[in-house]
């Protein structure tokens, strides 16, 4: 862009905030909260408050949408499962998470009582 606007954030860091995008199929704005949200995600992203500047949703989507466009997601997935498989790194029950064509949805649980709830 010539200089202008933010510095780009670094590709680890993008692929670091893209990977639980599709694990847990956030959307690019809980993406965004995610490292706020979860010391898990901070510390899987490499990212300190304070100290790093964190991918907004805006930045989630264009490089989301840039991967889509040139149909990197399912390249990059296989990539690190090969990566992780050699270095024997990868747990079969694990392997399911690594697919992103289906992304893991949250289950919802049913308040006691068959959903209905009773006041007082």
């Amino acid at each position: 862009r010539g200089g202008r606007g933010r510095a780009a954030h670094p590709l680890p860091i993008m692929l670091r905030s893209y990977f639980p995008q599709q694990r847990y199929a956030f959307s690019d704005p809980q993406a965004e909260e995610a490292p706020y949200d979860s010391e898990t995600m901070r510390r899987f992203a490499m990212l300190e408050l304070g100290e790093d500047a964190i991918p907004d949703e805006s930045t989630i989507l264009r490089f989301r949408h840039l991967l889509e466009r040139h149909q990197l997601t399912a390249q990059i997935f296989d990539a690190v499962r090969d990566l992780l498989e050699e270095n024997r790194s990868l747990l079969r029950r694990a392997r399911s998470w690594m697919r992103p064509s289906s992304p893991c949805r949250a289950r919802r649980r049913m308040p006691r009582g068959g959903g209905i709830r009773r006041l007082g």
